[in-house]
């Protein structure tokens, strides 16, 4: 699904991916491990456990003499060196400097050897109670959150791969799509994803994590949402109109809705896969339309002209639609429930029942607005409160601090309803330091 985005930061941790040996994806800089370190006859593989633990694990068939450099004096691991036995693992902690402050966040270089190979990588330490973890992309363009296995997936503006975050282990896997991405959806009942893309749709197979099928669509994709029949609707970003494409089928079709003449459409499936809603970026009333998908064929159920805006996200039983000026509808017949709209546009908006809560990122061109979470009540629309995000401290090379400001950009929660899961973006722009942030994006996880 198509929306804005953003993303926190964490401890440190290794960026890593599958240990299959494959062209780096561009996505990644020079400095960020390769998906497995290579070293005469032994496999290095570096993985995440906790917020301060790296794990090395020998997968290779000979024993593994290791070592990690840090070259900094505020940060140190234990131990930095030792020998790993075929199949075996080491975990390795990662320890500040008493000099560095409290709940501090930074990035550093290090060098690790392993049997005589050596390899710079990335190392991103932070306060482990801040729940935050660094995304391996300088941009992000969609994302979409696996409920029932709590698996995040996003793909980059300058990468080819759908990327993996597994919330349970920790873990980050990469898949190659091939083509650029543009957007993606994922089925409710978590079976596969659909990616957008310039010119195709790949289907994925999201237990094997693997390429069901790669379509040619002739258009650049706008959005896509995936359903349980195993069909995607997309939009295109320059083609007017509804588009389906079966996992079986073998081309894309135009629905061919009678008076929707649409482009660049924002979609929302709600769950049970009987409707989907469309809003236009085109239209300068702001139309949201219903469309059954009862019957083989998709028709016009309603359509309202209200001011949903461009963006609409639906409420978790689906009974309130969203819209980004602010606007809330009841889903059945698109008549207006009520308003966010004198507080700001939203950005990104996610419902919660067992929290009776709504939880909205707002941006105001008028007003400041900070970057934060707004809290509120969806029966009476009223502000409960807000949820703020932490400054992210910034140590370079000398020790000097910086903060910065992130701001959310996409908002899930997870199965049990009592974690909220903010994917956000440095707001701050570092320049002219010695170790600039090279992924301003990070997914930050808050208790509720």
């Amino acid at each position: 699904m198509k929306r804005n985005f953003i993303l926190l930061l964490s401890a440190a941790f290794i960026l890593i991916s599958s240990c299959k040996k494959e062209t780096p994806d561009p996505s990644l800089p020079a400095t960020s491990p390769v998906p497995g370190f290579y070293s005469q006859g032994s496999i290095f593989i570096l993985s995440f456990e906790r917020l301060d633990t790296l794990l090395i694990t020998n997968s290779g068939s000979v024993p593994l003499n290791w070592a990690l450099s840090i070259d900094t004096g505020y940060l140190s691991a234990v131990p930095a060196s030792g020998v790993i036995q075929a199949g075996q693992l080491m975990r390795v902690l990662l320890k500040a400097a008493p000099s560095v402050p409290e709940n501090s966040s930074f990035n550093t270089i290090a060098k690790l050897t392993g049997n005589g190979v050596s390899k710079e990588i990335e190392i991103k330490y932070g306060p482990e109670d801040k729940g935050r973890t660094f995304l391996p992309a300088e941009t992000i363009k969609d994302v979409a959150f696996d409920q029932l296995n709590s698996m995040l997936y996003f793909i980059s503006g300058n990468s080819t791969s759908l990327f993996r975050y597994d919330l349970k282990t920790a873990a980050f896997d990469k898949l190659p799509v091939n083509y650029r991405p543009t957007c993606i959806g994922i089925s409710p009942d978590s079976k596969y994803a659909a990616i957008g893309q310039d010119g195709k749709v790949t289907f994925v197979d999201l237990a094997n994590f693997t390429v069901n099928k790669t379509a040619d669509v002739g258009f650049e994709v706008y959005d896509i949402e995936m359903s349980n029949n195993d069909m995607a609707y997309l939009s295109a970003n320059a083609e007017s109109g509804l588009y389906g494409l079966s996992l079986a089928g073998a081309s894309v079709f135009n629905f061919s809705i009678q008076n929707f003449r649409e482009k660049q459409i924002n979609l929302a499936l709600d769950a049970g896969g009987q409707f989907i809603y469309c809003a236009t970026t085109q239209s300068s009333d702001n139309t949201v339309s219903k469309m059954s998908l009862g019957n083989d064929t998709p028709y016009l159920y309603r359509s309202t002209t209200h001011g949903a805006g461009a963006n609409i996200w639906l409420s978790e039983n689906g009974k309130l639609l969203f819209g980004d000026v602010g606007n809330v509808f009841n889903s059945d017949d698109l008549s207006s429930s009520g308003s966010f709209s004198n507080r700001g546009r939203i950005t990104y908006a996610a419902h919660s029942l067992k929290q009776h809560s709504a939880y909205v990122v707002l941006n105001n061109i008028f007003t400041e607005v900070r970057p934060d979470v707004y809290v509120f009540d969806p029966a009476t629309f009223a502000l409960k409160g807000t949820i703020k995000m932490d400054k992210y401290v910034h140590i370079n090379y000398q020790a000097t601090k910086t903060e910065l400001e992130a701001e959310p950009r996409f908002i899930f929660y997870n199965k049990d309803q009592d974690e909220l899961l903010l994917v956000t973006r440095l707001t701050d722009v570092i320049n002219n330091i010695e170790a600039p942030l090279r992924f301003p994006w990070s997914l930050q996880r808050i208790r509720l």
